[in-house]
């Protein structure tokens, strides 16, 4: 038997992928990807990096305080696990319209948006509703220091998160009016 070349005998040897050589394909495509999004859409993958980080930091404290500490009256860790499991939705989300922007697609299908804007409305909602409960969790603080906080920062984040449109328009404001009164 001959090989389609003609040279000896034909051997079933192919071009063996070790595995050292596999993981370092894997690596540079993941870093080639990885640059390729940070090029097109950073903003989208800072906001898929905290949306990880917070899915985790959630899972983390969670776990370790859920036998230790509680609030009798207020739901604060329900209300912390209805916050942070929308992550389980948004995710995925993230990584799809990040997906969109590193091909070039730049249109969505209206599932995909109705998907997006009814987690946004849940967002609000649930924040709302933390919102409430955090002027009622007063002996929280004592009762359940570490979740406490945590609802706390969470809740000062999506503050912050909504004044940033406003100090952009502020800042938009203050700046196109000081260079007309120059004129």
């Amino acid at each position: 038997m001959q090989t389609s070349s003609g040279r000896g005998p034909a051997t079933n040897t192919a071009p063996a992928i070790t595995v050292a050589n596999g993981r370092r394909r894997v690596r540079v495509n993941a870093w080639h990807a990885l640059n390729e999004i940070r090029e097109r859409a950073p903003w989208l993958l800072a906001w898929l990096i905290y949306e990880v980080a917070e899915c985790l930091t959630t899972i983390v404290i969670l776990s370790q305080v859920w036998n230790i500490e509680y609030c009798i009256d207020h739901p604060m860790r329900r209300w912390l696990l209805l916050y942070s499991g929308r992550l389980v939705l948004r995710i995925p989300l993230s990584i799809y319209f990040i997906n969109n922007a590193r091909i070039g697609r730049t249109s969505v299908p209206a599932w995909i948006s109705l998907i997006d804007a009814l987690q946004m409305i849940y967002l609000i909602f649930i924040w709302f509703l933390g919102n409430l409960w955090f002027y009622s969790w007063s002996e929280c603080r004592h009762t359940g220091p570490v979740s406490y906080y945590y609802a706390v920062t969470l809740i000062s984040l999506v503050y912050f998160c909504f004044a940033i449109p406003l100090l952009l328009c502020l800042a938009t404001c203050f700046c196109f009016s000081a260079s007309t009164a120059l004129l």
